[in-house]
C-alpha cells in the first residue's frame, strides 16, 4: 500500500498518490477473483424448518394455554368424582 502511494506520487504527484490507493484495491480484488477456485457448490438453505439438531435433547411441542387448563380441569373434575357401588 505504501509503495503504491509512493508511486503514484512520483508518476503524477498529488493525485496519483490519490488515485492509487483505489487502483491497487482494484487490481487486488481483480486477481483475486482470477486465481481462486470455482465457486462452491450452494448449501441447502431451511430458513423455514431448520433440520433438528441432534446434539439438543427433543422436547415435546408446547401445548396451547386453552388446552393445558382444559386438561388440568378435566383431571381435578374427574380425580373429584366418586362413582357410587
Amino acid at each position: 500500500m505504501v509503495l503504491a502511494v509512493a508511486a503514484g506520487v512520483v508518476v503524477a504527484g498529488i493525485t496519483g498518490a490519490l488515485l492509487a490507493v483505489p487502483l491497487l484495491a482494484v487490481l487486488n480484488t481483480a486477481v483475486r477473483s482470477l486465481t481462486a477456485d470455482a465457486e462452491p457448490a450452494p448449501t441447502r438453505c431451511h430458513a423455514v424448518d431448520p433440520p433438528p439438531d441432534p446434539t439438543r435433547p427433543r422436547r415435546a411441542p408446547a401445548r396451547p394455554r386453552k388446552l393445558r387448563l382444559l386438561l388440568r380441569r378435566l383431571r381435578q373434575t374427574s380425580a373429584a368424582v366418586v362413582v357410587p357401588a
